[in-house]
């Protein structure tokens, strides 16, 4: 690795919300940051963007793998798109067909039903659970989420609520801002030994000057919360909050409106539960969310996180760093608000200006979950002091570079692209003989990051144990695909063909 003395101090580490399994593939398409949007191509990359990128005959390369696109499909739209939930309905959420399983679940009326839950990320209701809908309704696709109408007007499957509006706190006069204090009490079929018999919600409303500071913290003083919501939050008002540190009542926030950052925001150390909503920030310091804290993401309008920023800790320490790391990709991997832009993935650009550290390499990055050995961040774009320039430096694990280069391809989720290749043809590098485990392994990395494929031709393939054949291949993958996507997946219905064409 090239040293890093001429570039300044101060490093952005382009690498934003990707889906979390996969082979490590070789980049085709241009590198593009998440903060400014401008293309930065990396070594050897294309230059090609989405919309005209060449797919049948393009390479994608793993360890021992070429991966060769035969066949585009004209009419299968993309999945890609499709992987994060729709923020911007107040009616619709998406599924992600490939993470999807079975679970019962209590209803509001008591019922035991069968749901389809999501796989990759759980809510952590660990103060205040919640009841599934009666109804069959898309929500209950992802692990304890509200529907629309209950977020909006604060209700809760599972609890009844009690409203009473706040006129006046000591001398001030509350008639021109809104304050309120409600009290949940869980109903009869939610009661249970995790459920709190009561909890009591302070509500205010940060549209008006009167509520400043120390309005909220009297408010707070007096009414001795379990719940604090704050709505009605932008990048003005959010100047209007208190130190909630030491709030000591409170175990659970809901900070909502259209803010871009919460910077400076302090929580209650005794967060339990956390919700961020606003569809306008995409940054967050993974220091400033108490360790007790779970983060709550709901099907409108909450947070999904694609850029660490770690710019407001001047001499940040190598510790912290990696407390961050771990944070980021151990911690909160199941998090939805921690998974970039698609459920399931992970953020891979970090923000380190000013921080004073210029590298990764003194911290130790954990690796994927697919078996390849390979790290959650594949590269670090570091500034130059030229405007027009970065300089792309490989985070390395021992002496391999991890390889995890999903960045390209997972940008193009409009209808072209790899997100529409239907058919591939695999190869081993230099016709070698492979080693059969590796080979599944990169296979069925391959295969958890295009969604669309429905014909894989494996016939070229061979293998250094002799004894392994094509169909056994096929076979292990099938089992393989139908033990991690289900039966009914349309994983299940690949064709591999195992017979040379030319035969």
């Amino acid at each position: 690795m090239k040293k890093m003395s001429k570039f300044r101090k101060g490093l952005l580490a382009i690498i934003g919300g990707l889906t979390v399994a996969g082979a490590g593939i070789g980049v085709t398409l241009p590198l593009v940051t998440s903060n400014n949007n401008h293309e930065n191509s990396l070594n050897n990359s294309s230059s090609n963007n989405g919309s005209n990128l060449k797919v049948n005959g393009s390479v994608i390369s793993t360890d021992n793998l070429n991966i060769v696109a035969t066949g585009l499909s004209s009419n299968v739209s993309s999945q890609v798109s499709r992987q994060s939930l729709s923020s911007s309905s107040s009616s619709e959420s998406t599924v992600d067909s490939k993470y999807t399983a079975k679970k019962k679940l209590t209803t509001v009326s008591g019922q035991e039903k069968e749901y389809l839950v999501s796989t990759v990320y759980e809510n952590n209701r660990k103060f205040m659970p919640i009841l599934a809908y009666d109804e069959d309704i898309s929500y209950n696709n992802y692990q304890q989420s509200r529907e629309y109408k209950d977020v909006v007007y604060g209700n809760f499957p599972g609890w009844d609520k009690k409203v009473a509006v706040v006129h006046q706190i000591d001398n001030v006069d509350l008639s021109k801002a809104y304050a309120s204090v409600a009290e949940f009490t869980p109903t009869e079929i939610l009661k249970n030994p995790s459920a709190p018999e009561s909890v009591k919600q302070l509500y205010v409303a940060l549209d008006s000057k009167t509520m400043t500071a120390d309005v909220i913290t009297k408010l707070v003083d007096r009414y001795q919360p379990d719940y604090l919501r704050i709505e009605s939050v932008d990048d003005t008002s959010i100047k209007q909050l208190p130190d909630m540190k030491y709030f000591s009542t409170v175990k659970k926030v809901d900070l909502g409106g259209a803010f871009t950052t919460i910077k400076g925001v302090s929580f209650p150390t005794t967060t339990q539960e956390l919700k961020i909503s606003s569809d306008n920030i995409k940054s967050i310091d993974p220091l400033q969310i108490p360790e007790s804290a779970a983060i709550i993401t709901e099907t409108v309008h909450d947070a999904r996180f694609t850029e660490i920023d770690l710019s407001s800790h001047t001499d940040l320490t190598t510790d912290q760093l990696q407390k961050a790391v771990n944070i980021v990709y151990k911690d909160r991997i199941k998090e939805r608000a921690f998974q970039g832009n698609f459920a399931g993935g992970y953020i891979y650009s970090w923000n380190l200006q000013n921080t004073g550290i210029t590298s990764f390499n003194d911290v130790s990055i954990p690796k994927l979950n697919d078996g390849t050995d390979r790290f959650y961040i594949a590269y670090v774009a570091v500034s130059s002091g030229n405007s027009n320039g970065t300089a792309n430096e490989t985070i390395t694990g021992g002496k391999e570079p991890s390889n995890d280069s999903q960045i390209g391809e997972w940008w193009d989720s409009s209808s072209d692209g790899w997100s529409k290749v239907s058919k591939v043809t695999v190869t081993a590098k230099n016709g070698a003989s492979l080693d059969y485990n590796k080979t599944l392994t990169e296979i069925m990395g391959f295969l958890a990051k295009y969604p669309n494929v429905k014909t894989i031709d494996i016939s070229l393939l061979k293998f250094e144990d002799a004894s392994k054949t094509l169909d056994g291949l096929k076979t292990e993958l099938t089992n393989q695909i139908k033990s991690k996507y289900g039966e009914d997946s349309s994983y299940a219905k690949i064709d591999f063909i195992i017979t040379s064409q030319s035969n």
